[in-house]
């Protein structure tokens, strides 16, 4: 077996040592707030200033749109732990209630912010966005690209709810998705968002796995977790996925997530593995370790070879992050020290939503541009309006309408 209590003729459902409600994981929470600082720092970079952009090495410190593959397993991992009672038409009622009250309010709000910090959109797009029908039907609202994220998020949620209810087996579920994989790939008998909708749901997929069928450690070791974003980074450099892709002369359908984003899930669940304290054997951990290693390490020296040098400077980013993995592997930390960064984790949903809108509000309305001291200005206002609007909707008002919920709707519903 790959992992403790991993059978692909189980069901899949959560097994008896992930039935007990879990503790608060500051880790965790910490491992979402960089996240969503990543995708920030990467779109603040290029969008704050028109005519002036910092030094390009600091793009190579940030990732944007892959970050979303960490909060796609985030998400995956924690309706898993939230949801571990038997499936039934109240728990379910109760389960979309909550996801509700958490996304829409604030969501709504981010809407509201784009249209008016730039009112060019129609009020199609409008709507669309309103129903979460981006990316589906309409396009993203122009403000606010980031937003894409969440119409994949709910289809998500909505599509938790048949695993939920049907159990299915493990080896279905992976012949299932393999097959889905293939057909795409060699007919494409469909628009390439559902290829997208596919590559993201296995990410979410695998989060939830995590929270159902793995158990904790009961103490969280020291990992070589440096090594581990290095190797995050590299991937990103290189653009792994649709590099490997290309080169064996295969499609990369999808939309927003493509089937290359896929070469992100090895290196995405050993960080996600060590973080959340998950159990896995040492022979697992090093084999996906060597895999994440070595992927990166092949497209460079492909490239290399290829091109007799660099043909970027991303590959040459990529290479020096691949040699300091290296060097760092035998640098051990606790995972736990992710918890420095909770704070951010607790307003991450609104940094995430917000931020974009404001980079608008900053860009078109500073008196000063063009150079390194108005940059600074720019991104010192930016950063003071996306925290105090996130702290402000995520720490102080949403547990408020969380409690009005629960009080008015939530005890309501479980008397009927």
């Amino acid at each position: 077996m790959l992992l403790p209590k991993f059978n692909l003729d189980a069901r899949f459902v959560p097994i008896s040592d992930n039935l007990k409600k879990p503790k608060f994981d500051l880790a965790i929470e910490g491992l979402r707030g960089l996240a969503a600082l990543s995708v920030c720092g990467s779109h603040a970079i290029g969008d704050l200033d028109r005519t002036y952009q910092p030094t390009s090495i600091f793009g190579h410190l940030f990732v944007g749109r892959e970050a979303v593959w960490i909060f796609f397993v985030l998400s995956g991992y924690v309706i898993g732990l939230t949801s571990t009672d038997e499936f039934s038409n109240k728990n379910a009622y109760s389960y979309l209630l909550k996801r509700g009250v958490r996304l829409i309010p604030m969501y709504l709000l981010a809407i509201a912010i784009s249209y008016l910090v730039s009112p060019i959109d129609s009020g199609q797009v409008i709507f669309g966005n309103i129903f979460f029908l981006q990316n589906l039907v309409v396009p993203v609202i122009y403000a606010n690209r980031a937003l894409w994220s969440l119409n994949y998020e709910v289809i998500y949620y909505l599509v938790f709810l048949i695993i939920w209810r049907l159990r299915p087996k493990i080896s279905s579920m992976f012949v299932g998705i393999a097959s889905s994989m293939l057909l795409i790939w060699f007919f494409n008998p469909l628009p390439d968002i559902w290829s997208g909708y596919l590559a993201g749901w296995i990410f979410w997929l695998f989060g939830l796995f995590f929270a159902w069928r793995v158990p904790s450690n009961a103490v969280m070791s020291k990992v070589p977790l440096i090594s581990i974003f290095l190797l995050f980074l590299a991937n990103k450099e290189l653009r792994l996925g649709a590099n490997i892709l290309d080169v064996l002369h295969l499609t990369n359908p999808g939309e927003a997530a493509t089937f290359g984003d896929l070469a992100f899930l090895p290196i995405c669940g050993l960080l996600f593995a060590v973080v959340a304290n998950r159990v896995i054997s040492r022979n697992v951990y090093q084999f996906v370790f060597a895999i994440s290693l070595l992927m990166p390490f092949a497209v460079v020296s492909y490239g290399f070879i290829k091109n007799r040098g660099f043909r970027s400077d991303g590959y040459a980013i990529a290479a020096i992050e691949i040699f300091l993995a290296i060097l760092f592997y035998w640098v051990k930390i606790n995972p736990s020290v992710l918890s420095y960064f909770a704070f951010w984790g607790s307003i991450s949903y609104g940094i995430y939503i917000f931020h974009s809108p404001l980079i608008y509000l900053v860009r078109d309305n500073f008196f000063f541009a063009g150079n390194v001291w108005s940059y600074c200005l720019r991104f010192i206002t930016w950063t003071i309006l996306t925290v105090a609007l996130s702290y402000l909707m995520d720490v102080k008002l949403q547990p408020k309408i969380r409690n009005w919920f629960r009080e008015h709707v939530f005890v309501k519903s479980a008397m009927k």
